[in-house]
């Protein structure tokens, strides 16, 4: 992914009622998570809250909306590239659109060498394709630029994380539930929290992204089927750390912590962020009418949001 540009200033969060409640083992729930940070640079989730707006104007065409966001967000941030999103190139596709007198050869190789951009899925943007067709790179200078990003990935870590997630896996798909699945879990448990213990969280900037190699390291799943209370306790304090880092998305910690309400506290979600089985057709939620400014401070788009992207850009209607 990225090197951070952090201060040297200790920095001291201050988790309010989501971990407090867990810690005393009351039964009153948190309205929302808030984190006091000392150092505004450290804070990503105003950085999410920008790529979702910048987003939602590039998918309507408007390109110097979109342009003007990233541009200025860049100067404050250093740019993830995220997974979902691919923010620095639609950055990319805006300066080409408009003409802008930025040198687009340098800005894609950082793409590549910095955030693990994968030339093979820039066919999917024609507008991105068109851009990076006119650098014109060779084959040498594209391999050299995809070694020189996975130079700085930890290739064992990210076997170990595609291991957990194939194991997570494994007999749930084959409606296995009892004592195999119980066993990998419990195996999985061991292994989360020595690479926890050792690195915090296994960020894209470790071990890279899906699209590197088309292999799953999302361990949203992984985490869903731990204990809660290894989940709560120790997982999530080290994610939602990771997520104002800029370094573990928010879905991450907010599916997980959704998870744990509907499942010992009441069934109402905080963020909505979990979706639910067959079992309810519909999500409770803690405070409704505040829902999107909840999810805001967390760093997650409006609800409606990712139905409306996948519409907009896929034709996907999401059910």
């Amino acid at each position: 992914m990225f090197d951070f540009k952090f201060m040297k200033n200790s920095v001291t969060f201050v988790i309010l009622l989501s971990f407090v409640v867990l810690c005393c083992k009351t039964k009153q729930l948190p309205e929302k998570v808030i984190i006091q940070t000392e150092n505004k640079e450290f804070n990503y989730i105003p950085y999410y809250i920008k790529v979702y707006e910048a987003d939602s104007l590039y998918l309507v065409n408007n390109f110097e909306g979109s342009f003007e966001l990233l541009d200025n967000l860049f100067k404050e941030y250093e740019p993830l590239n995220t997974e979902r999103y691919k923010e620095y190139e639609t950055y990319l596709s805006c300066c080409y659109k408009l003409k802008k007198n930025i040198d687009l050869r340098k800005l894609f190789e950082k793409a590549i060498t910095y955030y693990g951009t994968n030339t093979r899925y820039i066919k999917y943007d024609t507008l991105l394709e068109n851009a990076f067709k006119t650098c014109k790179f060779s084959d040498i200078e594209l391999k050299d630029f995809t070694n020189t990003y996975r130079s700085k990935l930890n290739f064992k870590l990210r076997d170990s994380i595609i291991d957990i997630c194939k194991k997570d896996q494994l007999y749930r798909q084959n409606g296995d539930y009892g004592k195999n699945m119980s066993s990998s879990d419990s195996i999985n448990k061991v292994k989360l929290r020595q690479i926890f213990s050792k690195y915090d969280y296994p960020s894209e900037k470790l071990i890279g992204e899906f699209y590197i190699d088309s292999t799953d390291v999302d361990l949203s799943f992984a985490f869903l089927h731990t204990e809660s209370e290894f989940r709560m306790n120790f997982l999530l304090p080290k994610v939602l750390i990771a997520v104002k880092k800029g370094l573990a998305y928010p879905e991450l910690y907010t599916q997980s912590y959704d998870r744990y309400l509907e499942d010992y506290k009441g069934g109402k979600q905080l963020y909505g962020s979990y979706k639910l089985e067959s079992v309810k057709k519909t999500t409770e939620l803690i405070n409704e009418k505040k829902l999107d400014s909840i999810r805001k401070s967390i760093g997650l788009p409006s609800k409606g949001y990712i139905k409306w992207r996948l519409k907009s850009k896929y034709g996907f209607d999401l059910k």
